[in-house]
């Protein structure tokens, strides 16, 4: 857990110290308020666990590190074995075949994991996910991928996949989607 006292910290080094600690569970103390934005708009590049003004009591740090453990339980129970994405949920762990998994979709802090039945959240975000995923999942947008045997076609900048559910796709996952499938 690392606690990051923005008080009189400049902007670069703010950002510095999120790069550097981006897979550690990162809480951030903003006691002049003028941070907030900073961390927001770089939240799911940086990984921030928690934002908090100040801390004014034991009960408040007491409460950010519960916040960590639970987060930290959270980080190992959704993982990928074999050809299954096992999903816990609620003490259930739920085994999804990979190739159910139609399209991931980044939440932030989270993922919302679209099956061919049903919808789950994962507490991973997308970029994550996708370092655990198989290759057969392709980033098409920053808040989406796909699985490669779901699509169906490519039309301007969307996805159409052939339960006939459409995805954004950027101009560099539109690259990426034409090089994989070697289309003119």
């Amino acid at each position: 857990m690392i606690i990051l006292d923005t008080e009189n910290m400049s902007e670069e080094l703010i950002t510095t110290y999120l790069k550097k600690f981006n897979s550690s569970y990162l809480l951030i103390i903003d006691p002049l308020h003028i941070w907030a934005s900073l961390i927001i708009r770089n939240q799911n590049d940086f990984q921030v666990n928690d934002y908090v003004q100040t801390i004014e009591n034991t009960a408040d740090l007491e409460s950010c590190i519960e916040r960590c453990k639970k987060s930290l339980e959270i980080d190992q129970t959704d993982m990928v074995v074999g050809e299954y994405f096992v999903v816990k949920d609620r003490g259930e762990s739920t085994f999804i075949n990979l190739n159910n998994i139609t399209v991931l979709e980044g939440l932030g802090a989270y993922t919302k994991v679209h099956s061919v039945n049903k919808q789950y959240i994962v507490s991973k975000n997308l970029k994550k996910l996708l370092e655990q995923l198989p290759k057969c999942f392709i980033r098409t947008h920053r808040s989406f991928a796909v699985h490669i045997k779901h699509i169906n076609s490519l039309s301007g900048n969307q996805v159409l996949l052939h339960n006939g559910e459409t995805v954004k796709a950027s101009k560099s996952g539109k690259k990426i989607l034409i090089s994989r499938f070697s289309i003119a």
